[in-house]
């Protein structure tokens, strides 16, 4: 079967490594013959159009070259049109493309795309918006819209957002209804996970599928400040469900009543009409998923 190759470059992503991806493509033994085309964003939303593109012009495979929001808008156009979705992770988080087995070289991520098995994932549709991995109110939202207006990314700009606003953000009571079920908690981070992590390696979510027709919402309490060491080590370590005052919720559909209206959608921050609603959209989205000795995407 014929394959034909639309990549979606960020040319900001990894610090400009998306703009030697043409060079890479005509090194790469295996992409000989393979009709292969590279287009760069110009702007905010870009990825999307060039992705709802795709499908009138025949390419069966759009591939997300940058972080979590490249591949957010690619993903969201791609949604229930059967082309393949790839990722070549050159963001600082790359939270799905972890997930989902993606290597972080992209000489590797580029032969992962041709040896990828095709798979349908699930997505999550929260108040018109498509999410793909994580999203979220909270702590961690706050820490998303700070981190966007800060003007430097990577690990170490979002750990100095997060420790701006640790002492000042504090946790708030929700109410979740869950079918015929209808209860409130106090939360310090609020997620409605499709994947297992933010990114960085950092998991909210272990036992996340993101092919089981479900969306993990995870409640997590404000730790004190003796415990935060335990925190880290547990998120890193993948054993959150191990820390007290950890609630997740398997589900096909939630509803957050009186949420506040800053929240994340794959690490992205946007506004939040209350109340907001959540729901698992079953294989609706097609992407190559990495061959790896161990699957639990």
């Amino acid at each position: 079967m014929a394959r034909d190759f639309l990549f979606i470059v960020n040319p900001i992503s990894g610090h400009g490594a998306g703009k030697g991806l043409p060079r890479r493509l005509s090194r790469h033994p295996r992409y000989a013959g393979i009709h292969s085309v590279v287009r760069f964003t110009k702007h905010a939303g870009h990825a999307r159009e060039l992705a709802e593109q795709a499908a009138a012009e025949g390419f069966t495979h759009v591939v997300a070259v940058g972080g979590d929001g490249t591949v957010n808008e690619v993903g969201s156009a791609l949604r229930g049109t059967g082309i393949i979705m790839g990722i070549i992770p050159l963001g600082s988080g790359n939270g799905l493309a972890r997930h989902l087995g993606y290597s972080t070289r992209v000489d590797s991520a580029l032969t992962q795309l041709l040896d990828g098995t095709p798979e349908w994932m699930d997505i999550i549709e929260i108040n018109g918006h498509s999410s793909l991995n994580v999203s979220g109110l909270g702590f961690d939202a706050a820490t998303a819209h700070l981190f966007a207006g800060g003007g430097s990314r990577g690990l170490f700009a979002y750990v100095r957002a997060a420790v701006r606003l640790w002492f000042c953000y504090k946790e708030r009571e929700y109410t979740f209804r869950v079918g015929e079920e209808t209860w409130s908690e106090r939360g310090f981070i609020v997620s409605l996970a499709n994947g297992s992590q933010y990114g960085y390696n950092f998991v909210i979510a272990p036992g996340a599928s993101t092919r089981d027709g479900l969306l993990d919402l995870c409640v997590l309490r404000r730790p004190r400040l003796v415990e935060i060491p335990l925190y880290l080590l547990r998120v890193a370590t993948r054993r959150v469900e191990k820390l007290p005052h950890f609630h997740r919720v398997p589900c096909r559909e939630v509803t957050i009543l009186d949420a506040a209206p800053e929240g994340h959608v794959d690490g992205d921050p946007c506004f939040f009409t209350s109340p907001v609603h959540a729901r698992v959209i079953a294989a609706g989205l097609r992407v190559a998923l990495p061959v790896t000795p161990s699957r639990t995407c």
